[in-house]
């Protein structure tokens, strides 16, 4: 009786197996520890921006200067240039364009003063309506607190050469039902009604963090979302968009700001030293 045996070294195309299969379960095990690290970091990436169909219009860098200076700065100049021409190109009801983000300093209010004199660079006339009722930082920052009424109609205060601004003061809860019975609504037809302005931007509050951002899309159903990678959280990112879909909002577009750019001058050839 012959007892079966086993071969102690084992073919080459065995060991190619072997190795093939160390090789495939480190593999995958090092995608599951990325998978996990992403799942418990809860910063906004790129790649959760790629999973959605809203275009990325601007790449804001980060500025050094003052959110309320109306100068735009040579680092930002372009890129506002270039979501101001993406605007332009859009089929918006009557101008109007409401710019928020999914939280606080995010930067929306320097994106809305830099889209605005952007806007007017290309020839527009734009009106700020100030939509933050609980904080009007924009107001207080400007000097202005109360909103000036002739009838029905608000009065618009000159910061520039066609560029007005729609002050307004810190409201309380009562807010919520001024713009849920459509007075924010009408607030705007109004301002629309004197035909002045080729853009109404308006300046709201984060989406998470009050109830009547949501609410004011009645109003004005296109959104522009401000997000800053790498400092804005996903969840209430995510937790905005879906706010703003129940609402049958329509953003528009993305704008991320404070990316971190490095600018090189715009040289034909090596021909520099001629021009200096």
């Amino acid at each position: 009786l012959t007892l079966p045996s086993v071969d102690p070294h084992p073919s080459g195309s065995k060991r190619k197996a072997i190795a093939l299969g160390g090789i495939l379960a480190s593999a995958f095990g090092s995608v599951a520890i990325v998978l996990l690290l992403e799942s418990r970091n809860p910063l906004l990436s790129w790649a959760d921006l790629r999973e959605l169909e809203i275009p990325v219009l601007s790449s804001i860098p980060r500025l050094k200067h003052s959110a309320m200076e109306l100068k735009l700065r040579s680092q930002g100049v372009l890129e506002f240039q270039r979501l101001a021409s993406a605007v332009s190109m859009m089929q918006l009801d009557k101008g109007c364009l409401m710019i928020t983000s999914a939280t606080a300093f995010e930067g929306k209010t320097t994106v809305t003063l830099g889209l605005a004199k952007a806007l007017v660079t290309l020839g527009f006339r734009v009106l700020i309506v100030d939509g933050d009722f609980r904080k009007a930082e924009l107001s207080k920052r400007f000097g202005y607190s109360q909103v000036e009424m002739n009838g029905s109609r608000p009065i618009p205060v000159n910061l520039a050469p066609n560029l007005d601004l729609v002050p307004t003061a810190p409201q309380g809860d009562e807010i919520i039902e001024f713009i849920a019975r459509g007075g924010f609504k009408q607030f705007l037809k109004s301002v629309q009604a004197s035909n002045r302005y080729d853009y109404v931007l308006v300046d709201s509050a984060p989406v998470t963090l009050t109830s009547e951002t949501a609410l004011m899309t009645m109003a004005t159903r296109n959104v522009l979302l401000v997000t800053w990678l790498g400092n804005s959280d996903r969840h209430p990112f995510s937790n905005s968009i879906e706010q703003l879909s129940r609402h049958q909002a329509s953003v528009v577009g993305l704008v991320i700001n404070g990316v971190q750019m490095q600018t090189k001058g715009y040289l034909y050839g090596h021909n520099k030293s001629k021009f200096n």
